[in-house]
């Protein structure tokens, strides 16, 4: 009778890892799911990682880059809405392999981003009420107060190209960083 229970056992495990090895690939999304990371920026550049966590490979191509100051309404022509400053990137469209990381890098277009962005916030004064706070709270709140995106453009031969804007750490861009603390340099 033990003989016989071992083996079931046996058997139940090789059909269990088996179903699990075919399986669970199958729960990973049909077509390419590309995620990214700011790995670093250059004077002109800013440098992705980017991962395939999908099936299939898929085409990336990375448009703009945009910082928003959040919470300071200021009117442009007849709207109302949050200041900021953006630049269109040069990137080639790059095929990502599933279950594959890169690197990728995108130009500047607007090559005064950087100094825009500081620019940006010199002018609003939009960080005046941190003055009292403790130097590393200032900075916190600070980075608390703007938002970072970038805008990519996807294709893979599950769905059609579509645009997607994702918003990405703030503190992982060199300029936004260095705008910041400068701001609160003496």
């Amino acid at each position: 009778m033990g003989q016989a229970n071992l083996a079931l056992l046996v058997a139940l495990i090789s059909v269990v890892t088996t179903l699990l090895t075919i399986g669970l690939p199958l729960y990973h999304s049909r077509g390419a799911d590309i995620g990214l990371v700011v790995a670093s920026t250059e004077p002109d550049k800013i440098i992705f990682i980017v991962h395939n966590d999908g099936r299939s490979g898929g085409m990336l191509r990375i448009t703009d880059v945009g910082v928003t100051l959040l919470h300071h309404q200021v009117q442009r022509g007849g709207d109302f809405g949050d200041p900021g400053v953006h630049s269109y990137l040069v990137h080639d469209s790059q095929f990502i392999e599933p279950g594959k990381e890169q690197r990728l890098s995108a130009t500047l277009k607007n090559k005064t981003l950087p100094k825009d962005i500081c620019a940006l916030f010199k002018n609003l004064s939009v960080f005046d009420r941190y003055a009292t706070h403790e130097f590393d709270t200032k900075i916190n709140e600070a980075f608390s107060d703007i938002e970072c995106n970038i805008s990519t453009t996807e294709a893979n031969f599950y769905t059609p190209e579509t645009s997607r804007e994702r918003r990405i750490s703030c503190q992982s861009i060199g300029w936004v960083q260095s705008c910041i603390y400068s701001y609160f340099e003496p």
